[in-house]
């Protein structure tokens, strides 16, 4: 995998002023840039009765008769709760985007990598408009964004898995991680901190290969992480980037078709979950690239919970990182500063990695998904939002 074109052509730029670049108002709520990162916590969705509650069935009746029936045949609870949500958030997503009051008409095709898209109807004015969706654990967590691919994935801690909280797990994984990525998470003051190191080097490069289209099949060991920032306190919440937006499905599928001027509530639903009026918008973080940093390399960072320093390698000795959470990295021993990735700690000790990079890395066996990316040429997600500062 080459390294792709870093800024924008001319005429892509030209062809992006013509664009509206906003989701139209709508039931879900008011026009957007549609950059959306929600999250729901599903252990705070536990209606009475499970599977089989009046309010399940609802829900799971908004979705394709295809997707009903991959959903009910998923014996645990728990996956199918996440298998549900899933769906759901990516089908508000895409009604969001395309400013309709609900599903219908909404189709949701998979590349052969199995990366989710909106296949029909296209949004007017979000030319490359895509999303990811992952689940671990408790969390369930999706990303959009109407310009570059974007690929996302949430990592759960060992607790949450039912393992043994040990380092055994890095035997079995020793042969896709680094001798840098070994030495960084061997810095960890315990099993936790070390694990938590773990994920997020997992879960950026999980997300890279999401973005991609190809997921484990693309190959975790070809990419090396470095981390970027320091490790926030545990239990760090995200806060008002966390959206419990089950409430307003649940409300939503009630309500009738002309009620579509009226968007999300903060109001208890049904679910007895509390609504949010409007899923916050993702805050990009710029992560400046240090000239040390086009070289192959990793840097280690400081840990707040344990107040060690971790040390950095003579590859990367910048110490104006910046100290926004995420990761460089690099592909096939090449470093790519195409590639944007942010990272957030969730409750519970679960770790997000969000990926942005440029369309033309799609892996798109079949070339639909590719044929809803209308707006190439637009460069790497840093060196795209440095050249529109410049004009």
């Amino acid at each position: 995998m080459g390294q792709t074109q870093q800024g924008p052509s001319p005429s892509a730029l030209v062809a992006l002023d013509e664009q509206a670049l906003q989701s139209p108002q709508s039931y879900w709520g008011p026009a957007s840039d549609a950059r959306w990162l929600w999250a729901i916590n599903s252990d705070t969705w536990n209606p009475i009765g499970g599977s089989t509650s009046e309010e399940f069935k609802l829900l799971l009746s908004q979705l394709s008769l295809d997707d009903q029936a991959k959903v009910s045949k998923i014996p645990a609870w728990r996956d199918k709760k996440l298998s549900l949500l899933g769906r759901l958030l990516s089908l508000r997503a895409c009604a969001q985007a395309l400013g309709q009051p609900d599903f219908s008409g909404i189709e949701i095709g998979r590349t052969k990598g199995q990366k989710p898209f909106l296949r029909h109807p296209l949004p007017d004015g979000l030319p490359n408009f895509n999303f990811n969706v992952s689940h671990d654990g408790s969390w369930v967590v999706i990303a959009s964004d109407p310009l570059h691919l974007v690929g996302l994935d949430v990592s759960a801690p060992q607790y949450a898995r039912g393992d043994a909280q040990t380092d055994a797990y890095l035997e079995d994984l020793r042969m896709v991680l680094s001798e840098s990525e070994l030495s960084l998470i061997s810095r960890g003051k315990s099993v936790v901190d070390r694990y938590a190191i773990f994920q997020r080097i997992w879960s950026a490069k999980e997300a890279v290969t999401k973005a991609i289209g190809q997921g484990l099949d693309f190959g975790l060991q070809r990419i090396e992480v470095t981390l970027i920032g320091k490790l926030p306190e545990p239990g760090f919440d995200m806060g008002t980037a966390i959206a419990s937006v089950v409430g307003s499905l649940w409300r939503w599928a009630w309500a009738s078709p002309s009620d579509s001027s009226t968007g999300p509530s903060s109001k208890k639903s049904k679910t007895g979950l509390q609504e949010s009026a409007q899923p916050t918008q993702r805050k990009r973080e710029q992560h400046p690239e240090s000239e040390a940093q086009n070289q192959r390399g990793t840097c280690s960072l400081s840990d707040n919970r344990s107040t060690e320093e971790l040390t950095r390698s003579s590859a990367c000795t910048d110490d104006s990182l910046p100290q926004a959470l995420g990761a460089s990295i690099c592909i096939d021993m090449w470093h790519r500063p195409d590639w944007t990735v942010m990272q957030e700690e969730l409750t519970g000790g679960y770790w997000m990695s969000l990926a942005l990079g440029c369309v033309e890395s799609a892996v798109d066996a079949d070339g639909v998904f590719s044929s809803t990316l209308r707006l190439p040429r637009l460069g790497a997600p840093m060196a795209l939002a440095e050249a529109r500062s410049e004009k």
